[in-house]
């Protein structure tokens, strides 16, 4: 029903047999419960505290994953390496997803409130330089550690143990990248002075300005995601 995007669906089957699916292998669990998330989140209105509740299962199945890969291989005895190998994977691929969820909940709620102030004023030297000196020094106060706890979580998909998802891994330093990136992208958007919009020697100087304060944070950290990535 998954593969079919029948999500309706997904829903009544998994749900009803979760009692007998949360005794399997934690490789079945984690497939299960993260494919149970995808179908809240796809086929219900208002699913997203549900599938909430379904990544965090899986997030917790690989708390110990030597304890987890342990249990897998104990599970198929029968079974030769690289068909363990690839159940691993199956199971390190639903973990990743369910950390993607979670690090995207923190980026919607944490980083993406944090808007860059707009300026309203006269457009004069004084009144533009305060608006940066105040409003815009907070912003960017508050936008750059947020963003740090943001990419934190998205980190904890490249740190999976033992191998970390590469589908996730491409993701979520896509994700860092860009939140960085347009970190960079809004603080070159403060305002300039009007008189100084037809002054191209101070419109330089200013830009140059904005330049140099944000092209540390464009190399140290939205290049460095986006070439994880």
């Amino acid at each position: 029903y998954a593969e079919k995007e029948d999500w309706v669906n997904a829903q009544k089957s998994l749900g009803g047999y979760m009692g007998v699916i949360d005794k399997a292998a934690p490789d079945i669990q984690a497939q299960a419960h993260a494919t149970l998330a995808r179908a809240y989140l796809k086929g219900s209105r208002n699913g997203e505290a549900q599938a909430k509740g379904e990544y965090a299962k899986v997030r917790g199945l690989w708390q110990n994953p030597g304890d987890a890969v342990g249990r897998i291989k104990a599970a198929y005895p029968g079974e030769d390496e690289s068909a363990i190998q690839r159940r691993i994977g199956k199971a390190l691929n639903a973990v990743g997803e369910a950390y993607f969820f979670n690090a995207e909940e923190i980026k919607k709620t944490k980083v993406d409130v944090i808007k860059f102030p707009e300026y309203n004023g006269p457009g004069t030297k004084e009144d533009v330089i305060k608006h940066i000196n105040t409003k815009v020094k907070d912003w960017l106060e508050k936008k750059g550690p947020a963003i740090e706890a943001a990419a934190g979580e998205y980190k904890k998909i490249v740190d999976l143990q033992p191998d970390a998802p590469p589908k996730w891994v491409i993701a979520a330093g896509s994700r860092v990248g860009l939140m960085w990136g347009q970190f960079v992208d809004d603080f070159r958007a403060a305002p300039i002075p009007k008189a100084w919009k037809t002054d191209a020697e101070l419109r330089g100087v200013y830009y140059d300005a904005l330049d140099a304060k944000s092209e540390p944070i464009k190399v140290q950290r939205a290049k460095p995601a986006l070439v994880t990535c």
